[in-house]
């Protein structure tokens, strides 16, 4: 059967997508604003969400979607001048039951590229976030020069349902954030905390991008005081705390959000560190001591490389579930693990 790809662009494209999620997950899918028309046309409109279709050629059913997505785009706002973000995350994937296996992502993702490169000057990288218990997801990545810069340890509850048939885990889902350079890469240096230099150097040598890495074990903080954004999302008990201005309290500031959080019941935090300089990075010891850990780095995140800091309300997972393809993330995997086991041991005194 043939297949057409487009965007996403009036309000009936729009009610067809809601049938497709609908059809595909009932009402189980993770993003409420897939069930309503006019939100998804609003996302498109602004820009946080770049929508892709993939339709029946012979029937005009909508059978698939992708999306381009403003990473984060709950606490952060493109300027007035901003013609794109320079790193975007694909994801809102759904494939109709009856048309998988037929490529329609692999259609959808071409499609996706071509459009949002047209349209982006700024562009230097996709990446995508892949359930580590679903490797056909992982393998899709890597096709595309992809590899893992970042690990979110039990960033997903464990009754989200991802598919039809899925049982429900026992514990919560980890994500594999797996990133996809996209033109030129630019060489800069960037200070970074030095019980990480190692990890981070082989993230950057794998996904080939040039940097120099200034590692950190103290430094002056920022001047004045700390501005952090905040998103979370109360049904599946998410956090995330953007750093968009460092200061003098950084560490202080970030270990109290985050305490905030986890005592609000949210399960899974995720702490986004831009690394501007070298009081950011120094800042990363306080952080561990206060029970957070390592979980990677996010390039070019709003041109920005951003370190990926986590806190996690369990103690107890079993790693070795955890399935990652690629060299480099199993030497990532093992690094967070390690990371995530100090930290829980530091909770643990903490709550005794």
């Amino acid at each position: 059967m043939a297949i057409d790809t487009r965007p996403l662009e009036t309000l009936r494209d729009a009610e067809k997508l809601l049938d497709l999620v609908y059809s595909t997950y009932g009402l189980t899918y993770h993003r409420s604003f897939m069930y309503d028309a006019e939100r998804v046309m609003e996302l498109n409109a602004s820009g946080a969400v770049s929508s892709f279709l993939a339709a029946d050629r012979e029937t005009g059913r909508i059978v698939g979607h992708l999306a381009a997505i403003r990473p984060y785009f709950e606490i952060t706002a493109p300027r007035p001048s901003d013609h794109g973000p320079p790193v975007v995350e694909v994801g809102l994937s759904i494939v109709d039951p009856d048309y998988r296996n037929q490529n329609v992502q692999g259609a959808l993702a071409i499609e996706l590229v071509q459009g949002i490169s047209v349209n982006n000057a700024n562009l230097r990288g996709f990446y995508m976030k892949c359930l580590t218990e679903h490797t056909h997801s992982q393998k899709s990545a890597r096709r595309f020069c992809g590899t893992a810069t970042a690990l979110f340890l039990g960033g997903v509850p464990s009754w989200v349902v991802c598919d039809t048939g899925e049982r429900h885990s026992r514990q919560p889902k980890t994500t594999l954030l797996i990133h996809c350079p996209y033109g030129d890469a630019e060489r800069r240096a960037v200070h970074v905390p030095a019980g990480h230099v190692d990890a981070l150097a082989d993230l950057y040598a794998s996904c080939r991008l040039e940097r120099e890495l200034l590692p950190v074990s103290a430094a002056a903080p920022p001047a004045g005081p700390t501005a952090i954004r905040q998103h979370f999302d109360p049904a599946r008990r998410q956090g995330v705390l953007r750093v968009s201005r460092p200061g003098a309290d950084l560490g202080a500031a970030v270990a109290a959000k985050v305490d905030w959080m986890l005592r609000g019941h949210m399960e899974h935090v995720t702490v986004l560190l831009p690394l501007t300089g070298p009081g950011v990075a120094s800042a990363v010891g306080e952080l561990e001591r206060a029970g957070l850990f390592f979980g990677g780095v996010v390039p070019d995140l709003e041109g920005v490389d951003t370190l990926v800091m986590e806190a996690l309300s369990t103690t107890v997972l079993d790693t070795d579930s955890i399935i990652v393809l690629g060299e480099e993330a199993e030497r990532l995997k093992t690094h967070v693990v390690e990371a995530w086991r100090k930290a829980s041991r530091i909770r643990m005194a903490q709550a005794g």
